[in-house]
């Protein structure tokens, strides 16, 4: 992607794989659908991993295959625990 707006380096992190990666290189060179989470602990937000395990297949089946992405402030192992409690089957990524 070439911009003129120069991108702030925010790093996120996988919860899966523990990687560091720049937050708008996610969305870079693919589509996703993002989801921005106000807290791992907070159940709203629980919920809301588990609605968007509905879409995941569709998504999937896409041409070419659209990513499923959750962001939230939060720990590595917190992230774990709601992976754990949600079944996401997306990519979660913790703003640490």
């Amino acid at each position: 992607m070439e911009t003129d707006i120069p991108l702030p380096n925010i790093f996120v992190q996988h919860v899966n794989t523990g990687q560091r990666t720049k937050l708008w290189e996610i969305w870079n060179e693919k589509k996703v659908v993002l989801c921005f989470l106000r807290q791992l602990g907070c159940r709203f937000c629980q919920q809301r991993l588990k609605q968007l395990n509905s879409i995941k297949e569709k998504l999937d089946k896409c041409d070419p295959p659209v990513d499923l992405v959750a962001i939230s402030m939060g720990t590595m192992d917190q992230g774990k625990e709601v992976l754990k409690l949600t079944n996401f089957k997306g990519h979660l990524y913790v703003d640490t």
